[in-house]
């Protein structure tokens, strides 16, 4: 399920040249378009808040599921700009109650599972949202070109996917105290992983979602404007490869130790400066090896905050889930807004320069927060 919601999610991004074709939508207009989704998740994270514990972990993502189910129906039949934004609001709201329930809801019930296998399961939790954001725009590209109806096609697939998901989700085991469930204790009595969560993993959480959040709002615009290939499928796969990198990455970089984390952030950084000078020289090829490189990054700098709202007390350890997923989609809509902002009267090859400085700047800020925290958190311990 966390699959098909994300896919909904970056869904419509290979098709903007064709809904600008349709609509008149200019780059301006196309960012918010593709931003106006993270004020769904922002609504959708704050009033899931404790609901989860309320109602069930199973009833919430049910209702998540359903309420994608609409948003795909949404995109696929409703006409112009307005269904095209409704839509994506929708598709924000279930996203946004889907994110912190579902991680929860995968944690308990592997609570009981070996050290190595939680560690996994951490892992994993990114990579699924990673995965569906990637292949997402790799499947509406692909029925774009080979396959009729390109505004509507990929909904349906996907509406399909997220209503068999829904039906599934009836045999979850309940984990949530409050609806009849028995979550295992964490290894070490109920006190155990009582770290806080900093700044850090937020800061980092949101700086690998604005670098993903620009290749997903402006990748056909970028490879326009690179002199690169044209078309749904070939911005679909550039897209694609950005997320699916980030998918990747977290399963073969420690994103638990700091080692892993810098190796991250490098990866960001260099992709991001590459992918800066690719828009200004004009290479096409130079944008299409940053992109990825910049992704796998994200990746490991999203596993490793969601890693670290894993570790915290239980009982702060939902909170947690949402401020990371809180802080990852303020990032994925905030700095890509500005940049389409910016296209009303500056040229792309300039406007990502001030972006490329925040994410830059908010790199920085991450691991320095990081690099501060553990010494205190050292000293705790003593």
């Amino acid at each position: 399920m966390v699959v098909a919601s994300t896919a909904l999610s970056t869904a419509p991004t290979p098709l903007f040249p064709l809904y600008a074709a349709r609509d008149g939508l200019t780059p301006t207009a196309t960012t918010a378009v593709f931003a106006v989704f993270a004020v769904g998740v922002v609504v959708g994270l704050a009033g899931a808040g404790r609901s989860s514990d309320r109602w069930g972990r199973r009833r919430v993502l049910r209702a998540a599921a359903l309420l994608e189910v609409v948003a795909a129906a949404v995109l696929a039949a409703v006409p112009g700009t307005a269904g095209l934004v409704a839509g994506r609001v929708l598709c924000g709201l279930g996203v946004g109650v889907l994110a912190s329930t579902a991680s929860v809801a995968v944690r308990e019930l592997a609570a009981r599972a070996p050290e190595v296998a939680r560690r996994r399961w951490s892992a994993a939790a990114g990579a699924m949202s990673m995965a569906g954001l990637g292949l997402g725009p790799l499947l509406a590209g692909a029925l774009a070109e080979l396959a009729p109806a390109p505004l509507h096609l990929v909904y349906g697939v996907l509406a399909v996917a997220l209503a068999a998901a829904w039906r599934a989700l009836r045999r979850l085991p309940e984990t949530a105290p409050a609806a009849g469930g028995a979550p295992p204790t964490p290894p070490g009595g109920p006190g155990a992983g009582g770290a806080r969560l900093g700044a850090a993993p937020l800061v980092l959480a949101l700086t690998s979602f604005a670098v993903t959040g620009f290749y997903g709002g402006l990748t056909p615009e970028a490879l326009r404007g690179a002199g690169g290939p044209a078309g749904p499928l070939a911005a679909g796969a550039a897209i694609g490869s950005v997320f699916l990198a980030g998918a990747v990455a977290p399963q073969v970089v420690p994103t638990g130790r700091r080692g892993g984390r810098l190796l991250g952030a490098v990866a960001v950084a260099v992709g991001t400066v590459a992918s800066a000078v690719a828009l200004a020289v004009g290479a096409p090829w130079l944008l299409l090896v940053a992109a990825p490189l910049a992704g796998a990054g994200s990746g490991v700098l999203f596993a490793s905050a969601v890693g670290t709202a894993a570790r915290v007390a239980p009982a702060r350890r939902a909170a947690a889930a949402r401020a990371v997923f809180l802080a990852a989609y303020t990032g994925l809509a905030v700095p890509v807004l500005g940049v389409g902002l910016l296209l009303g009267v500056v040229p792309l090859r300039t406007a990502v320069l001030p972006h490329a400085a925040l994410v830059l700047a908010l790199l920085g800020a991450g691991l320095w927060a990081g690099r501060v925290r553990a010494p205190r958190e050292q000293s705790d311990q003593r």
